[in-house]
């Protein structure tokens, strides 16, 4: 009788172990948030690293296992959580990866070029005055609180703001609304 061992790699259990990913306090009922969606885990403190690993010895880990793949990126955040490999493979890793994972990556663009056909991002300015009121101004009062939003706007990206390649937002909050194109209620003339 022989039998044949096969492993597997279980993903979800790989994604959600504590001794890899930072958890914040546990809702109630749970031993931790790792159930939680909670995106700001990738951000850590400035040269942190995750299990006495600096940032920039994740980094190296991480880019010898994107050189195997092939897929070795542009130069990433020192804030952003560098796991240990195989504690996050969503695509799975190696030569049986997912072999859709480049088609879903470009597929995630396509939606978000859909949706900016007919939207476009305008700035919030609901820190300043209500939908309600914003409908019942003339243009001079809208251009008013538009700039009052617009100068909050750039004091946060100016003193929040850090960039690589990519850019992150580390402190402070900047509002902004999905509006149906033509229906922005603030048009900004940069002439």
């Amino acid at each position: 009788m022989v039998f044949l061992l096969q492993s597997q790699i279980l993903t979800v259990s790989a994604h959600h172990n504590p001794k890899y990913w930072p958890s914040g306090p546990a809702p109630p009922g749970k031993v931790d948030d790792l159930d939680e969606f909670r995106p700001q885990r990738w951000i850590l403190a400035s040269g942190s690293g995750r299990n006495g690993r600096t940032a920039d010895q994740g980094r190296q880990a991480e880019d010898e296992s994107a050189q195997q793949e092939g897929i070795l990126g542009s130069e990433r955040s020192m804030s952003l959580l560098h796991p240990f490999p195989g504690a996050y493979i969503p695509f799975s890793t190696g030569h049986r990866g997912c072999i859709g994972r480049r088609f879903a990556q470009v597929e995630l663009l396509a939606v978000v070029a859909v949706i900016f056909q007919d939207y476009s991002l305008e700035l919030d300015v609901g820190d300043f005055s209500d939908d309600e009121t914003v409908a019942k101004m003339d243009l001079k009062e809208r251009k008013a609180v538009y700039e009052k939003a617009r100068a909050m706007a750039m004091r946060t990206t100016r003193e929040g703001m850090r960039h690589h390649l990519t850019m992150q937002l580390s402190a402070g909050k900047l509002a902004l609304r999905l509006m149906r194109r033509g229906q922005e209620r603030f048009f900004v003339d940069y002439e």
